[in-house]
């Protein structure tokens, strides 16, 4: 299956900027109710954006070094990967729901009691520069360009496998924001 370049950028991008309406509107709430757990063996608001944090951490300066690095060349198409369409169908919410809970890796846990605003702030930051990186991309080959994934840097992804993947991720936690504000506001 291949995916026109453009628009699977333009739609990442449509994607990312939902994200970030939804991220703003939560910098409205006070910080207890962001940093309050639905249960004890659950993370808050906050937690999850930290989590997402962690990865933005990681991914952002290697996508960004990975562009600089590159020659710029236009390509139409892009081919998914075997791997990196595994790794995005883990994380897609299907249909508005979260199909599979998964165990987050010891350097994507978030710390306990957070400064929310702050967390959402970085958030937010790290969303716009990912606009800005998918932007850029459109004048290279993200089928040729490789990106070391977090929880195990041996296995390198397309960057275009490395986009679909952080903006699956980010939709499934920010459902699940969604779903610990609807539980712990109610």
């Amino acid at each position: 299956m291949q995916i026109n370049t453009g628009q699977l950028i333009q739609q990442l991008i449509n994607e990312v900027m939902t994200q970030i309406m939804q991220a703003e509107h939560l910098l409205s709430l006070s910080d207890s109710l962001l940093n309050k757990k639905p249960d004890e063996h659950s993370w808050s608001i906050a937690q999850v954006a930290e989590h997402l944090n962690t990865y933005s951490t990681y991914y952002l300066p290697r996508i960004s070094m990975a562009l600089a690095s590159a020659s710029k060349t236009t390509v139409t198409d892009f081919k998914p990967g075997w791997l990196g369409n595994y790794f995005v169908g883990m994380m897609q919410p299907d249909n508005g729901i979260i199909k599979k809970k998964y165990k987050a890796a010891a350097r994507h846990r978030p710390g306990v009691q957070l400064n929310s605003h702050e967390v959402l702030t970085t958030y937010i930051t790290h969303q716009k520069q990912l606009i800005t990186l998918l932007e850029q991309a459109r004048s290279y080959d993200i089928n040729k360009l490789h990106i070391p994934i977090s929880i195990a840097p041996f296995i390198k992804l397309k960057l275009g496998d490395v986009f679909r993947f952080i903006v699956a991720h980010q939709q499934r936690h920010t459902l699940q924001m969604h779903n610990i504000l609807a539980t712990v506001n109610s």
